[in-house]
């Protein structure tokens, strides 16, 4: 017993929280000194966040928009973006102005009725992601949210004031997305947002791309987004032969 605390003092010593400890079930390591190939939240935000983020690759990272229009160039697939909608700045991929409701209702005209996601450009943890249904009477289209039916301009009015204010509040804007359809089994699970499987990958010294790991990720009833932020429940998988090089998050899976 007096081991075991002793491990354990050693183990919070170095930088983990008694909540990590418990996270990644510390007290069933065989070897106490694996528990050094773990990466605790200090030393991410710390140590590997800043490196990583040293360049301007920061701003790719945190831009969705940037993100959007990278992918796009190179043919990435990613959910289709009618635009980057901002009363004086938005814009669509191909450069046309997509500044107001008029723009908008341009843009899907031709599409509805189809569900729409509205996505704060430098949003974080899936905040302030808001999925609406948009549908045409006698010409006009409106947009619903959790059944109340409004106006283009109405529901941009809504739109919450706050959603921008991560990353020192540089960046302002919607994107303005089609909702994905996923898969028939997928929706199963949980049919209220999109589910998705996270592969993280890492390329070493020799330029060969290692699986680190995949996660399915499920979002809970009556939530839009599947991030951990917002206690979704998660199913870690290992690359076959692979031992875990780190955490297999759980969530409020736990």
């Amino acid at each position: 017993m007096i081991k075991n605390w002793i491990h354990k003092q050693r183990i919070l010593g170095s930088g983990f929280t008694k909540a990590e400890y418990q996270l990644y079930e510390f007290d069933k390591l065989e070897n106490p000194d694996d528990a050094m190939r773990y990466m605790s939240h200090r030393q991410n935000h710390g140590i590997y966040r800043p490196a990583l983020f040293s360049g301007n690759q920061q701003y790719f990272l945190d831009d969705k928009w940037i993100t959007q229009v990278f992918f796009s160039s190179l043919n990435i697939p990613a959910p289709k973006t009618y635009g980057l909608f901002h009363p004086s700045f938005g814009v669509t991929i191909s450069g046309k102005p997509y500044k107001n409701s008029v723009h908008i209702a341009e843009s899907i005209a031709h599409e509805t009725p189809c569900r729409l996601v509205f996505k704060p450009r430098g949003g974080r943890k899936g905040q302030s992601v808001i999925i609406a249904d948009a549908t045409e009477n006698n010409g006009s289209i409106y947009i619903s949210v959790g059944g109340k039916k409004q106006t283009i301009d109405e529901f941009i009015s809504s739109l919450p004031q706050d959603a921008h204010s991560h990353y020192d509040g540089c960046y302002h804007g919607w994107l303005v997305q089609a909702c994905i359809t996923q898969h028939e089994f997928l929706c199963h699970l949980n049919s209220d947002s999109v589910n998705s499987m996270r592969i993280v990958t890492h390329i070493d010294s020799r330029e060969d791309i290692q699986i680190h790991f995949s996660m399915l990720r499920v979002g809970r009833t009556g939530s839009n987004v599947d991030n951990w932020g917002c206690t979704l429940p998660s199913a870690p998988r290992y690359a076959v032969g692979a031992e875990p090089a780190c955490p297999s998050w759980q969530g409020g899976a736990r």
